[in-house]
């Protein structure tokens, strides 16, 4: 981080031993995820500076892309080997059937819909797949 006034350069996050290949900010809280291609996947507070929450998914799982969806509730991963998932924002666990296989090479964006019912992919061969919503959203708490 840097700071203007003062000329100074703060160091904030150091801990990635790979290529930073996707991040993406939370639409509504002070967050932004980050993952490389060592297939570390971290939420970090950027007011806060401190690290929220993180999950290893091991050699072999570079991560590509990211991208949350409109109300931050669910976060998408895209892998170099076409692989998609789809996580609990919080937890970062994969949510029931939120893993696909479709694409043949790495996936190089994943993108929302405003309403969250589809989640578009594309991957480095110029294919994109949608998916169409197969979870239950929740509203106040209550599966919806």
């Amino acid at each position: 981080m840097y700071q203007h006034k003062q000329n100074k350069v703060e160091k904030l996050l150091q801990e990635h031993d790979n290529v930073i290949q996707a991040i993406d900010s939370h639409p509504v809280s002070d967050y932004i995820a980050i993952g490389s291609y060592c297939g570390l996947l971290k939420i970090w507070d950027y007011i806060e500076k401190k690290e929220i929450n993180t999950r290893a998914f091991g050699e072999g799982n570079e991560i590509t892309a990211l991208c949350y969806d409109k109300v931050g509730e669910f976060l998408a991963v895209g892998f170099y080997d076409g692989t998609i998932l789809v996580l609990d924002s919080v937890s970062l666990e994969t949510i029931s059937g939120g893993e696909f296989s479709y694409a043949k090479a790495r996936i190089t964006q994943l993108a929302f819909s405003h309403d969250s019912i589809f989640l578009a992919a594309t991957d480095h061969d110029d294919t994109t797949t949608l998916i169409k919503q197969w979870y239950q959203r929740r509203v106040r708490g209550v599966l919806n």
